[in-house]
């Protein structure tokens, strides 16, 4: 369970597959996703702590944003698919039983 924003995984990933069942279970807030228009924002890196302003008002910041989740996760997708292994995507938004229940119920 993660939102695999750690880097390159895809060669431990491929071993364990090999092995193991393995599902990934992808988390993520839908504001992961769209960066709103909210002028000025000072945010800070979970992974390091930097904190940087990001003027979320400029249309090309959005979309930078939007189209680095997007190839995020088909990073993701294609990781798991390529090494034989399962993912599921859950949002912090969701009922992530019913999310888990759905993935279950078609994986039989």
């Amino acid at each position: 369970m993660s939102d695999f924003f750690s880097g390159n995984y895809q060669d431990a990933l491929n071993i364990a597959a090999k092995r193991h069942d393995i599902i990934g279970i992808q988390v993520f807030d839908p504001r992961d996703k769209e960066l709103p228009n909210v002028g000025l924002v000072q945010m800070r890196d979970g992974e390091t702590g930097a904190m940087q302003w990001v003027d979320s008002g400029d249309k090309r910041v959005r979309e930078y944003y939007t189209n680095q989740f997007a190839q995020h996760s088909q990073y993701c997708k294609t990781a798991f698919v390529k090494s034989g292994a399962e993912l599921v995507t859950i949002r912090t938004n969701e009922d992530y039983v019913k999310a888990l229940q759905t993935f279950f119920l078609n994986r039989a």
